[in-house]
């Protein structure tokens, strides 16, 4: 309701005046733009839209964007003839090429290029027409443009064509959410033509902007390239192969499936990696703590990019949800899916979240990966033995559940340090391994030296971490201890479980105990490299 209220003194500073403006706008809203894929055919193309989409919501949005894609194809500015006669510089077109050039471009900049003999259209003056006559025989009342140009400079055509990243984003956002901007070149004409390795725009299409050729297919080479470098960032190992291979499955399948495994084994990277290897078809989350249903529904509101205000109640934002997911084009990948059962202390009837999921999304035919820890089941366990809740609904829709192994082996933990550190040697990368290995960290534990070795590079002014650096941060995470003279027989102690505190240092005590030189990674470092003075 409105509100007859006013300040009394105007000039008072408020900071709630700015909340609303524009520059808050943080991209395209998912329930939206799904309005617009419905009208298309092709899953590829209802695919690049979503992947605009979800572009608009990352840092830069569609700004970003168009520049990118300007810094790509400068070849593709300018219209059709101009990108087919190839002239730049001091270049000049001919009468005939002004003339071509001319009828291509909007009414708007015809009337910036008039030829010497040009006839002026007394309805429309910006509309020039060539001169066709006999001079013997003019008729009465024409009215002709004289003292023009016989040609123009290349230079002054690509000037007025021109295009700005601004206005490339804004027309970006239009092809999102109109459904009249039809895409001139749909995937089904440009499956061939993306199958090569070098593509020449295709000079037909306009896809309502006059002065970039072939734009659909751009974006569509702009998309590969970032699915090109996804696949570069992941460290190919036994485990992230059977994680992508599962969510594969689900992606093609449309169903449910349930990913488990232990902590610290890259489940996280690489179903990041997969959604980053599928733009515009699979969509990355992770469960945020707390468990009433407005957190739940937020986080996945933020993820799908559909609005997710504070003011909005769980209600709407599921609404919109369903809206963009139940079209069943993406894939919706779940992190950290354990938190989708409420806390049993607080138990008093069937799980709203799992049910929600069940009924809302899996039964519509939306594809989803539930990646998780053991925990999982065995809260389903729980609470079905809590309340008597029929866990059957749930696990008769999973159809596939992927186990993984309990540990990485030594290869993989080699695979994922080599990714780390490329330009490593032997020596580094195996030193890497024992330490993972041996503090039960796997890919966390690779991950700290890592990162750890890179900032001591930094301070001492190098590009990379080297031996010296990795060494440096291995001994600070595992030292090694000073032999001491033999003291007399202690009792015996009994041992700590592993996966207590002193268990944890027993374990990393096992890789600093000397051996004999050149049986050691560390000796060996030390006897290859000069060591350098790390201030930390």
């Amino acid at each position: 309701m409105s509100s007859t209220r006013k300040s009394s003194d105007p000039n008072t500073f408020k900071q709630e005046r700015y909340c609303s403006s524009s520059a808050y706008d943080t991209g395209l809203k998912g329930n939206h733009v799904t309005k617009r894929v419905r009208v298309i055919e092709d899953p590829e193309d209802r695919a690049l839209i979503y992947f605009l989409q979800q572009e608009s919501h990352k840092e830069g949005g569609l700004e970003r964007v168009a520049e990118e894609l300007l810094e790509m194809f400068p070849e593709r500015v300018g219209t059709p003839t101009m990108v087919k006669l190839g002239k730049a510089g001091d270049d000049t077109y001919t009468p005939d090429e002004v003339r071509l050039i001319r009828d291509e471009m909007p009414d708007s900049c015809r009337e910036e290029f008039p030829l010497d003999g040009d006839e002026i259209d007394p309805d429309f003056s910006q509309i020039l027409m060539p001169r066709d006559y006999d001079e013997d025989e003019e008729p009465s009342g024409a009215q002709y443009h004289t003292g023009c140009p016989d040609s123009y400079p290349v230079r002054d055509f690509h000037d007025q064509a021109r295009l700005d990243a601004s206005e490339l984003a804004d027309h970006l956002k239009v092809l999102c959410l109109d459904p009249s901007k039809k895409l001139d070149e749909p995937y089904s004409k440009l499956k061939t033509a993306l199958a090569r390795p070098r593509i020449r725009p295709n000079l037909s299409s306009y896809t309502n902007l006059w002065n970039f050729c072939g734009l659909v297919e751009a974006l569509y080479l702009y998309r590969r390239s970032k699915i090109e470098a996804a696949e570069s960032e992941l460290a190919e190992t036994e485990i992230s192969q059977r994680i992508l291979d599962a969510m594969d499955y689900a992606l093609e399948t449309k169903t449910l499936v349930i990913i488990e495994g232990l902590e610290r084994m890259g489940k996280s990277v690489t179903a990041r990696n997969f959604c980053a290897r599928h733009p515009g078809k699979a969509i990355y989350m992770s469960l945020e703590s707390g468990f009433d249903e407005k957190t739940f529904f937020r986080s996945i509101a933020k993820a799908i990019g559909v609005s997710s205000s504070s003011a909005l109640k769980a209600i709407d934002m599921r609404v919109r949800i369903e809206d963009m997911l139940q079209q069943g084009d993406i894939v919706l990948v779940i992190d950290e899916a354990w938190a989708l059962w409420p806390q049993l202390n607080r138990v008093r009837s069937a799980p709203k979240r799992i049910d929600w999921l069940r009924l809302s999304l899996v039964d519509k035919g939306v594809p989803v990966v539930l990646v998780s820890t053991p925990q999982f089941y065995q809260q389903c366990d729980k609470y079905e033995k809590s309340i008597g809740w029929n866990s059957r609904q749930l696990k008769g829709r999973v159809k596939h559940h992927e186990l993984l192994p309990a540990e990485l082996s030594s290869k993989d933990l080699e695979a994922i340090a080599r990714h780390k550190l490329p330009d490593a040697d032997n020596d580094s990368i195996r030193l890497l391994r024992e330490v993972s290995e041996s503090i039960e960290d796997y890919v966390a534990g690779i991950e700290r030296v890592v990162t750890r070795a890179n900032y001591f590079a930094k301070k001492q002014g190098k590009d990379g971490a080297g031996p010296a650096q990795i060494l440096s941060a291995v001994e600070e995470i595992i030292p090694e201890e000073p032999q001491q003279a033999e003291q007399p027989k202690a009792a015996p102690k009994r041992t700590p479980k592993a996966n207590s505190a002193r268990g944890y240092h027993n374990r990393c005590k096992d890789i600093s105990e000397p051996v004999k030189a050149g049986g050691n990674s560390r000796n060996r470092i030390r006897q290859s490299t000069v060591e350098e003075p790390v201030t930390t």
